[in-house]
């Protein structure tokens, strides 16, 4: 494989809803998502730049002598994360900055959901490629997803068992077509967030601005993490 071609860990994550917020909201209310969103995105990328001196959020020890170990494609209301290779340590990274995103997208009243996958992936930032069956299985498996939350696909298995616990739990996580047992991303890491509770009245705040089918996503994401907070 060349140097854009690796086995790599893939976290694929996309707004919910975003073509009727745009259908519903005026164009400012949408713009003012969307910088927040970028907000948070750039906030990530200067994480990432500092690997060398302390590595991500501090989880990872020194790699002054590498690259990044997490890298961060945007597609208008999608976000890729995708690792430099699928060793242990690019999971662990990548898991605890998803964690991270997501956390804040949830705190910035930003819908989202997401899984992380592993496979053979292209990334050429120089000529904008990016494909392989990773991002595939990552986005399938996101758009069965019934709630606001990331999940694990089964190909992101095969190197847990040496990640810490508290980075995953395993539930019955809602699909559109049923309850089916998933590892599901924790959302909150000890290093990273103060307080697992505060973002409950996060997802609650979801209620002011749904109705009815789309209530079931709020319902499906308490219910899940309900022991986690």
């Amino acid at each position: 494989m060349n140097q854009t071609t690796a086995n790599r860990y893939l976290a694929y994550f996309d707004i919910m809803g975003f073509k009727d917020l745009s259908y519903r909201e005026s164009h400012d209310t949408v713009h003012k998502m969307m910088s927040e969103f970028s907000k948070i995105i750039q906030r990530y990328e200067r994480m990432n730049q500092n690997v060398g001196s302390r590595g991500v959020a501090g989880l990872l020890p020194n790699d002054s002598g590498l690259d990044l170990l997490v890298s961060t494609v945007v597609f208008s209301d999608t976000v890729l994360l995708y690792s430099r290779n699928d060793s242990e340590i690019s999971l662990s990274s990548l898991m605890a900055i998803a964690a991270f995103f997501f956390s804040d997208c949830i705190e910035k009243g930003i819908p989202i959901k997401g899984a992380i996958s592993e496979g053979v992936f292209t990334a050429d930032k120089e000529k904008s490629l990016y494909f392989g069956r990773p991002l595939i299985d990552a986005y399938n498996l996101t758009e069965e997803m019934a709630f606001y939350g990331a999940v694990l696909h089964h190909s992101a298995h095969k190197t847990l068992k040496y990640i810490p616990d508290y980075k995953y739990f395993t539930a019955k996580v809602p699909l559109k077509t049923g309850n089916v047992t998933h590892t599901v991303l924790s959302l909150t890491l000890p290093e990273l967030l103060d307080s697992a509770s505060s973002l409950k009245p996060c997802f609650e705040a979801f209620y002011e601005t749904s109705s009815g089918s789309v209530r079931r996503y709020v319902d499906n994401s308490l219910a899940v993490y309900e022991d986690h907070f």
